[in-house]
């Protein structure tokens, strides 16, 4: 907006997550509305985007994740007129933990709307690299790492409720979904009871999926949902940030933990290589080991968690903050409205 005037931006989005948009003008934001059930909320979107398109009339649309990006592409297939298109996937849906027709089907999918799409944001190297293994071309491939900016949210002075300073202090922030492997972490931590280490988590459950229905360790505490102010208080009192997920994008938790000087304790996958460089600012451990992964919690030290801590900020200030993204977003938007 700052760039382009709030007059030349069109957000149209779940109505829902305007609440934590309280800076943008009103006129910017166009609800989506819509059923629950994936193939409504797929073709309700279609219609809205076919809707504000008339009504807007934009030079580019860029659509986040895979949802958005089918229901905008898939009916620019059938017409000869269209805008600049620009799709971030957040994440390849034919790289998460699903049987592998789904898979082939989902990649098969991508491929066929590359057709329509002017430009492809991945949010990292290794996302790029998947989908080039998965048969996409190469040219419409670009990538802006995510980013946020340099400063966290004001955060309460006092110590967070359930936090021991004398202890080490894991924090755990996501849905309580099958990708984030919450139920990996309460696993480990069932090892570490007799260890002075205390696991926070702050999320909610996730369609249904709740790992923590089977009870949960005494030295784990749950949090519930929290506000990004909430979430920057409870960072600023751990010592590292726990990450067991199975497959990610690009976490934006991960960079706000660099953000306030704390390293990250990992899954060794694919993108986390990007972000964790062992011992520099953070650990991986092998993924879905969970006696592994309990036996680097048991060798934590509180004082080289510090340090690893200094060396998150110093990478994040390099490589993830909101200025280098939107520098990024800026000159691929610039270069597509040229091109046309």
């Amino acid at each position: 907006m700052r760039q382009y005037g709030s007059e030349n931006i069109i957000l149209l989005g779940p109505e829902d997550h305007f609440k934590y948009l309280e800076a943008i003008p009103s006129h910017v934001l166009h609800p989506l509305g819509g059923g629950i059930e994936r193939l409504r909320r797929t073709l309700h979107l279609a219609r809205r985007i076919q809707e504000v398109q008339e009504q807007f009339k934009p030079d580019i649309i860029h659509a986040h994740s895979s949802l958005a990006g089918a229901a905008l592409r898939i009916p620019l297939l059938v017409r000869r007129d269209r805008p600049g298109i620009v799709y971030c996937p957040h994440g390849w849906a034919f790289a998460m933990d699903v049987k592998p027709w789904k898979r082939k089907v989902y990649a098969m999918l991508e491929r066929l709307m590359l057709r329509v799409t002017d430009a492809v944001v991945n949010v990292s190297n290794s996302e790029r690299a998947l989908a080039i293994r998965n048969g996409l071309a190469t040219q419409p491939m670009r990538v802006v790492h995510n980013g946020v900016s340099l400063e966290s949210p004001v955060a309460a002075s006092t110590t967070a409720t359930g936090f021991d300073p004398g202890a080490i202090n894991l924090l755990f922030v996501g849905r309580y979904s099958h990708q984030k492997g919450l139920d990996l972490l309460l696993a480990a931590a069932r090892r570490c009871t007799d260890a002075n280490i205390l696991f926070h988590v702050v999320g909610e459950r996730h369609e249904g999926y709740d790992p923590t229905a089977d009870g949960i360790p005494d030295n784990v505490r749950l949090y519930g949902w929290a506000t990004r102010a909430e979430v920057a208080r409870y960072l600023a009192d751990a010592d590292a940030l726990v990450m067991p997920s199975r497959w990610e994008g690009m976490p934006m938790i991960a960079l706000e933990a660099m953000r306030a000087y704390k390293p990250i304790i990992a899954n060794d996958i694919e993108i986390m290589r990007e972000i964790v460089t062992p011992p520099e600012n953070g650990l991986l451990v092998e993924a879905e080991n969970i006696d592994r992964f309990a036996e680097t919690l048991l060798k934590l030290d509180k004082a080289e968690l510090a340090r690893m801590g200094q060396r998150a900020r110093a990478i994040f200030e390099t490589r993830f903050t909101s200025t280098a993204q939107i520098a990024g977003l800026d000159a691929l938007y610039r270069e597509i409205r040229d091109v046309a």
